[in-house]
């Protein structure tokens, strides 16, 4: 359960539950509801999820958990709030291993345990790890980074079969190969209107879809029904969440078949990451996440509002930007952030594809620049307490893992510039 936050008595409400959910009255509860699900004389870890409405949170910290923990135990308990909201895909769950168990619960109290921190705790004989979405966040990249393999998802083969069947009354060949498209859009949450620089008009996308029908792929937009929709495409273009057969396990089922996407740092694309597809993630905002080999990363423009000057990566990560996750904090930095072109995207895809089938190599040099930025600044943040007091002491992109894509840099040659910073 997440509670909607629109005023100052939401906020009364929410603090009056995070007492009640740190007394010891909550976790007798918890460990009364999932008591009938622990494997006895095995070991069993209990984690709450507080957000299950919303299917990158979900996927996200199931990936994590899994990553970390599943190798440790026998059963991992996931306790979440009511799953009856808009935005939950409890699909989710088929996919993360016979490990998982869910059990979800009407308390209003029970879910906000998972924004407590205290660690891993022992409760009747079975582990609780008692950590919020963002310190879990940081222990995991912490492992990743330190050379912990990454988790991967698995599709069951009655969801293969479920959508194979789909995609042939829908008139698709699962033969052919599909591409995953899905990008953010404002519609989508208008309460996370303050993220607004991370959305993007799907309008830009269109050279880049019809290069894609060119080629003979499928594509299949994620998406709901707050995205404008696509219009103008020919039948291999499937905007799934405007389809009339439209069913959430489509959303699954396409993320672990698609032969690679091309997203955001946005819902679907933990999902993407954890069934290790390639991914061409566009229109990337600097911020702590950390990216896997298959992925390859385009990033938005950070540009000065006073002198309209860009800036370069070193720039935006010297001074902090990185950090910024709001819109007013851009605005009071002084800072517009814009998407990627048409031809950025188009271009960059056609790279994208070519070193998928082979067809390029990646530039050392580049490669070793763009890691060597992202080195320091990792360097630089890990002087700083604060950071590890904030869960921030990871910075993701200064470490080995995706690239940067080749033609976005041929496109905009200043932005690996390290000099930048004392020219603004």
């Amino acid at each position: 359960m997440s509670l909607p936050l629109n005023n100052n008595a939401d906020l009364n409400q929410l603090h009056e539950l995070l007492k009640k959910a740190s007394q010891p009255a909550a976790f007798e509860s918890l460990v009364a509801l999932v008591r009938p699900r622990v494997r006895v004389g095995k070991k069993n870890l209990i984690y709450v999820l507080n957000q299950v409405n919303r299917i990158g949170q979900l996927s996200s910290e199931l990936l994590h958990i899994k990553t970390l923990y599943e190798s440790l135990y026998d059963r991992i308990i996931i306790v979440t709030g009511p799953t009856n909201d808009f935005g939950v895909n409890l699909n989710v769950f088929k996919v993360v291993g016979s490990k998982f168990i869910h059990i979800s619960t009407e308390d209003p109290v029970i879910p906000l345990i998972g924004l407590l921190n205290a660690g891993i705790a022992q409760l009747e004989g079975v582990d609780l790890l008692i950590a919020d979405p963002w310190k879990l966040w940081s222990s995991y990249k912490k492992a990743v980074t330190a050379g912990l393999p990454l988790a991967e998802f698995q599709l069951p083969n009655s969801l293969r079969l479920k959508g194979e069947a789909w995609m042939a009354k829908a008139g698709l060949d699962p033969a052919i190969p599909v591409v995953l498209l899905h990008a953010r859009d404002i519609g989508y949450r208008p309460d996370l209107s303050h993220h607004g620089h991370r959305c993007v008009d799907i309008e830009n996308y269109r050279r880049a879809i019809n290069f894609l029908e060119d080629q003979g792929y499928q594509v299949v937009r994620l998406g709901d029904k707050t995205n404008p929709r696509l219009k103008g495409y020919t039948q291999a273009v499937i905007d799934l969440p405007f389809h009339p057969e439209y069913d959430p396990f489509l959303d699954i089922y396409f993320v672990a078949t698609c032969c690679f996407a091309m997203n955001q740092s946005s819902g679907p694309s933990t999902l993407v990451r954890a069934f290790k597809k390639p991914a061409l993630m566009v229109n990337r905002t600097v911020d702590w996440e950390y990216h896997p080999t298959p992925e390859c990363l385009m990033f938005k423009h950070y540009k000065d509002t006073t002198t309209g000057k860009e800036l370069s990566y070193d720039s935006i990560l010297e001074t902090g930007l990185g950090e910024l996750s709001m819109d007013e904090e851009f605005a009071k930095a002084g800072i517009i952030i814009e998407e990627n072109t048409p031809n950025e995207l188009e271009q960059g895809l056609k790279e994208f594809v070519a070193l998928q089938h082979g067809k390029k190599c990646l530039d050392d040099s580049i490669q070793k620049l763009y890691l060597k930025i992202g080195n320091k600044h990792q360097d630089r943040i890990s002087t700083n307490p604060d950071h590890y007091k904030n869960n921030t002491d990871i910075f993701g992109l200064g470490h080995k893992g995706a690239h940067v894509s080749e033609e976005f840099i041929n496109l905009n040659p200043t932005f690996l510039s390290t000099s930048q910073f004392n020219e603004i």
